[in-house]
């Protein structure tokens, strides 16, 4: 028999490979979406925050920040937040970068749960997939009212554990996917707090450092993903 062959694997495994199909390519999916995101949200932090201390001096952050307009990044749109309510008072500015800085943070993290959960599932997946091939392979061997053949027997064993190879492969590479985004998405947090500090320095507004959105700073569900509740009007 070819290992290498694809359909006579999953023959094999029977019908839990099914789901296990279908929980690789919903992982991978995520997986292409979010580094999508965060290949757009890229940006080069320590540059960025050289030029913006030259765009104070010469009263020329408004134009600085409009050729960054083609970024996605959150710490750019943080900035333009800031200046945005920098008339408005310490008070409105606060609520607004904490909003804000809420919901930039949630869209990097968007389908981080759903990921979270197809490495979780894959494994027990495959798992159920082993003890039921296991169950099977043993009762049909019982069955036969005859000793049981070794390389029967091993045929069966192996043939059942298909399918945590399975698991394992789909589960493993979306666990390590799901500890890189978050990852990235607790850099851009650090990022855009040090955004407002340097900010703050920048026009002296003493704003209370506390008060400076970061990923802690939300409600998280157990698998970290950040959640934001919009107001009810």
């Amino acid at each position: 028999m070819n290992l290498t062959d694809f359909s006579t694997l999953f023959e094999l495994g029977g019908p839990i490979m099914w789901p296990l199909l279908l929980c690789s390519v919903l992982g991978l999916a995520i997986i292409f979406d979010r580094s999508a995101a965060h290949h757009t949200a890229r940006l080069n932090f320590a540059k960025f925050l050289t030029g913006l201390q030259e765009a104070q001096k010469k009263d020329a952050l408004s134009s600085y920040l409009n050729s960054y307009r083609n970024s996605g990044s959150p710490v750019v749109r943080l900035a333009k937040v800031y200046l945005k309510y920098l008339p408005s008072g310490e008070r409105r500015r606060t609520e607004a970068l904490k909003r804000e800085g809420g919901r930039l943070l949630a869209e990097l993290d968007q389908r981080m749960r759903l990921l979270a959960t197809v490495a979780h599932v894959s494994p027990l997946l495959g798992l159920l997939g082993t003890v039921l091939g296991l169950v099977t392979s043993f009762h049909a061997i019982s069955n036969t009212g005859a000793a049981a053949d070794p390389a029967q027997l091993a045929s069966g064993i192996w043939a059942a554990l298909i399918t945590t190879v399975f698991g394992l492969s789909v589960g493993i590479p979306c666990m390590v996917a799901h500890h890189y985004f978050h990852s990235l998405t607790d850099r851009a947090a650090r990022q855009m707090k040090d955004l407002v500090s340097e900010l703050d320095e920048l026009f002296d507004t003493g704003c209370n450092l506390c008060q400076i959105p970061s990923k802690e700073d939300f409600p998280t569900s157990s698998s970290g993903e950040i959640q934001v509740f919009e107001e009810r009007t």
